[in-house]
């Protein structure tokens, strides 16, 4: 309610570090704008994760008339926190016609990774001209973060093929984090040999790696991407099942050929193969009748792979 903000926003003036946190919080969840001024004075609060919140809230709130205020308040001498905090929100609220480009331009040299990553970020959802030119030094940044973000920043506008190498530096890359980055970039980015190159990745011996391509893998919601659904379960004793049946469940009927191709062809994918099948033929039974499950039981069993 109105009220219920108003109480919020005069609680904005306490001197309790752990009540200004909390009605920040909530503010930034209700994202009504009537209290950005009084949150606008929290940016210089002695206390960094206050200011840095106060930064945060002022972005959910979603008011491009707080752009000026956060332009401002980005000081070399700010920390790094608020200075992340700062660009996140200007990524949510600035336009491409705004005074950016030295903001940006100083965030890119930070020492801090997140201040470089995020003002990465900002030249991505603004779709910023001068991108190219103030991103590519950045392809070799030694951030694995910053790293991918120039890539998806870049894949629609620049050079492919030097895009890719770098993208394929970084699968091979011996630091793990830059790899599981990697990951991030292919379940975002359109490229040849896509789900091969995220096969690769599920197969990496560290535990962070494959989490983030089998993320990947999971968002390509595609008949193509069965096969190495039903590997990666197969090879992680059927963990995550229910995620992909809920996802065979709506792929529908254009999961039936890859996967009775599969249980013909692969003797070690079969038993799984067969059990998602078992799962199309109840659901057709229950949601389409006995017409519809006796033709996919026809299909089955008089498939030309058999």
């Amino acid at each position: 309610t109105t009220q219920g903000i108003d109480d919020l926003v005069s609680l904005l003036k306490s001197t309790d570090i752990d009540v200004l946190y909390n009605s920040l919080k909530v503010l930034g969840e209700l994202e009504d704008s009537t209290a950005s001024s009084s949150v606008i004075l929290l940016l210089r609060h002695e206390t960094e994760d206050l200011a840095a919140l106060a930064a945060e809230v002022l972005g959910k709130f979603g008011d491009p008339a707080n752009v000026p205020a956060l332009l401002a308040r980005y000081e070399a001498s700010a920390g790094p926190r608020i200075k992340a905090s700062l660009l996140s929100s200007l990524s949510r609220l600035a336009r491409s016609t705004d005074p950016l480009q030295d903001v940006l331009a100083q965030a890119l040299g930070d020492t801090d990774s997140r201040v470089r990553a995020n003002a990465v970020e900002c030249f991505e959802r603004l779709r910023m001209p001068s991108a190219t030119r103030f991103l590519l030094p950045l392809l070799s940044d030694e951030d694995n973060r910053v790293r991918a973000n120039v890539l998806k920043a870049l894949w629609e506008t620049h050079d492919r093929e030097k895009l890719i190498q770098s993208l394929e530096s970084m699968i091979e890359d011996p630091n793990r984090w830059m790899r599981a980055s990697a990951a991030f970039v292919l379940q975002h980015i359109e490229v040849e040999n896509r789900l091969e190159r995220l096969s690769r990745l599920l197969q990496d011996e560290d535990r962070d790696v494959k989490k983030a391509a089998w993320r990947a893998v999971c968002s390509l919601e595609t008949p193509q991407t069965i096969p190495v659904w039903l590997q990666y379960l197969h090879d992680n004793k059927e963990e995550d099942l229910p995620l992909i049946q809920g996802k065979i469940d709506k792929l529908a009927h254009d999961a039936i050929d890859p996967i009775l191709t599969l249980a013909a062809a692969r003797s070690d994918l079969s038993p799984l193969a067969q059990k998602l099948f078992d799962r199309i033929e109840d659901r057709a039974w229950q949601e389409e009748g006995w017409w519809s499950w006796l033709q996919l039981k026809k299909k089955r069993f008089f498939s030309p792979e058999k």
